[in-house]
């Protein structure tokens, strides 16, 4: 379980950093596991079950840059 997580994690960085939007699919994941014709309508062989699940597509807006910030203040002792 926790590597899928990682995995998905590590996809959702490659998509966002090409554009493409993601969100984390908790409910489904939840649902996939208790709701047997949903388990069905994914193709899922016996004993498998949904470990992560991440939606993707094309963002409605975009941010030319990040949001600016003050200064990190640090002091090497």
């Amino acid at each position: 379980m926790a590597l899928a997580a990682i995995a998905l994690a590590q996809f959702e960085l490659a998509a966002v950093a090409r554009g493409i939007g993601t969100c984390w699919a908790g409910f489904l994941m939840r649902t996939a596991k208790v709701y047997p014709p949903l388990h069905a309508a994914l193709g899922l062989p016996e004993g498998h079950s949904v470990c992560g699940a991440l939606m993707l597509g094309m963002p409605k807006y975009r941010y030319p840059r990040i949001p600016q910030r003050d200064g990190a203040k640090v002091e090497w002792r």
